[in-house]
């Protein structure tokens, strides 16, 4: 599950470096509203509607103020940023820098499971061959007392040797619950390693084994690059590169931005006017 989640992480990454390269593009946005609106007579603003509605100029139609009025609108917005001084191109590539900190986090991640996957499976099988061996010494006690008993009957022998011999063959059998407790223990491990329920490998894992043998040589390569493959350092030097590409986005930061914005569309007071081409209005220039 650990495993898991360190995948996620690395799509979380790149979605989030999805995000800041789209800040390199313009942004596109439309809205469309209603609203009735009604202004307060008793008020500067609305004492001027209010005579402005009554003024009747001779040869010229009769000015209309409705108090209170419809808007409707349909527009359209763009907005893009220049990015003359580098910030969104330093931030991108911190984004990027991420992105290879959660992979070497997953790296991280794969080599302590499989190690730990590796050291409970030698561990069970240790165990395995320790009850086995235990067990053999069982049958081998139990036949020396066996020949114990034999002997004292025939008189060669005492009942302090009898005694002695039943004596070792409990000792050996009281190491075996030990022995089995520690094969659960290894299984349930190994279970939970696998993200599975306890005991779900028993029927796989019960029958014993011998121990995986040493690989007669690792290729480790040159002792110089042996650091490198380790991911925690891979790890550092992303975060390096990243906070590096920090710190050319805060100094973008000192200089001005550039945004060429606009906007336009359809305004009416009428649902049925919205759409003709006295209705447009519009906008544009930098920021």
């Amino acid at each position: 599950l650990d495993l898991h989640a360190a995948v996620l992480r690395i799509e979380e990454a790149r979605a989030q470096r999805g995000v800041t390269a789209a800040s390199l593009w313009p942004s596109l946005s439309a809205n469309a509203s209603y609203a009735r609106t009604r202004i307060s007579e008793t008020t500067p603003t609305g004492l001027l509607f209010s005579s402005l509605g009554n003024i009747n100029i001779p040869g010229a139609a009769a000015i209309s103020v409705p108090n209170p009025y419809n808007q409707y609108q349909l527009g359209a917005n763009v907005s893009w940023e220049l990015d003359l001084f580098g910030r969104v191109r330093r931030s991108v590539e911190a984004a990027d820098a991420n992105i290879e900190g959660s992979i070497e986090d997953q790296h991280a991640v794969l080599v302590a499971l499989l190690g730990d996957v590796a050291q409970s499976y030698i561990e069970l099988r240790g165990a395995q061959l320790r009850k086995a061996t235990a067990e053999q010494s069982i049958g081998t006690t139990s036949e020396l007392l066996e020949l114990t008993e034999q002997r004292r009957a025939a008189g060669v022998a005492s009942a302090v040797d009898v005694v002695g011999a039943s004596a070792q063959r409990s000792v050996t059998r009281a190491q075996l619950p030990t022995f089995d407790l520690a094969i659960t223990q290894a299984i349930n491990q190994l279970s939970r390693l696998l993200g599975r329920e306890p005991e779900s490998l028993r029927a796989e894992l019960d029958a014993a084994a011998p121990i995986p043998p040493l690989p007669s040589a690792v290729p480790v390569g040159l002792p110089a690059e042996l650091a490198r493959r380790r991911p925690d350092i891979r790890k550092a030097e992303a975060s390096l590169h990243a906070a590096t590409a920090q710190i050319g986005v805060a100094v973008a930061g000192l200089f001005p931005r550039l945004t060429l914005s606009g906007g336009g569309g359809f305004q009416s007071e009428t649902l049925g006017n919205l759409t003709q081409w006295a209705s447009r209005f519009g906008s544009i220039g930098p920021t």
